[in-house]
């Protein structure tokens, strides 16, 4: 991302020495970070895919995610697009000329990280600042503009109409009265899981809490831990002092732990297990 962001500046200034001098100290900045990080390759997670992992790039389904859902729906509205429209067709007159690199920064990013845009919202921190500058520009410019009494009230009056109704139905959508609703709890097993889990282990217990992977429901248990099973459970407690499992799903693996381990707390939503160290002798395997 550093890289999209100095561009608008490489641009502004036109190459010259003083933004040149800008963007090696930037450069030089986010290399010594990168350098940094890949002294821990454990903790750098594999980012390939971002570029065009699903070949989504320039694809109908592409422009349909990133400008008619994304940008159009999600952050204007439907109801803004005529404000935001207005704003990026002036910057192409010399009067805003100088807000271009901006929108070109952004529109390049979005199509470089095509699948991390589409399947994350990576997108936000890029083109959020270029949205309301042209958003700012189309609104001066539908306020300043006179004809006449009427035509003047008139611009006006669309344009403060068209900007509450983005706002509104994007509060409509996020409150969750809309087609979509944000915000909402899918998954209310996992919450339940990790409050117990909060509730009966120290605040030191390092715990497994398998979730595909996904580390939301690790969060929620407040601990500490691995959000998958990566090792038998023993080789887990021996190795990395894991003294509780946590599941909301009750599968082969868990039933096989449950029955070795004492059982802390269960409910049809879920079962926490103490990892001990001399487990139950069975002969199932998981």
């Amino acid at each position: 991302m550093a890289i999209f962001f100095l561009l608008p500046v490489l641009l502004l200034y036109k190459f010259s020495q003083k933004s040149l001098v800008i963007g090696i100290l930037g450069l030089g900045i986010f290399g010594l970070w990168r350098y940094h990080s890949f002294q821990y390759p454990a903790a750098v997670p594999p980012s390939g895919w971002l570029l065009n992992g699903n070949h989504i790039r320039f694809r109908p389904a592409f422009f349909g995610w990133m400008f008619q859902q994304r940008l159009g729906e999600l952050i204007l509205g439907v109801w803004g697009l005529p404000v935001f429209v207005t704003g990026l067709l002036n910057s192409f007159t010399q009067k805003y000329s100088y807000f271009l690199p901006f929108a070109f920064s952004s529109l390049i990013y979005l199509f470089v990280f095509a699948t991390g845009n589409v399947q994350h919202d990576y997108y936000q921190i890029p083109i959020i600042p270029s949205v309301s500058i042209f958003l700012a520009i189309g609104f001066y410019e539908f306020w300043q503009f006179r004809h006449n009494l009427m035509y003047t009230f008139a611009s006006r009056g669309l344009t403060v109409f068209c900007v509450g109704m983005m706002l509104y139905f994007g509060w409509y959508d996020v409150r969750g009265n809309g087609i979509k609703g944000y915000y909402q709890v899918n998954h209310w097993e996992i919450v339940h899981a990790g409050q117990a889990v909060d509730k009966v282990t120290p605040k030191d217990a390092i715990v497994v809490a398998p979730y595909l992977g996904d580390t939301a429901f690790l969060y929620q248990t407040n601990r500490q831990g691995f959000p998958f099973m990566s090792m038998p459970i023993k080789d887990f407690h021996d190795r990395f002092n894991v003294t509780y499992y946590v599941s909301t799903n009750y599968d082969d693996q868990t039933n096989w732990i449950m029955k070795r381990y004492p059982i802390i707390e269960q409910t049809p939503e879920y079962v926490i297990v103490k990892i001990t160290e001399n487990p139950k002798d069975i002969k199932e395997s998981p």
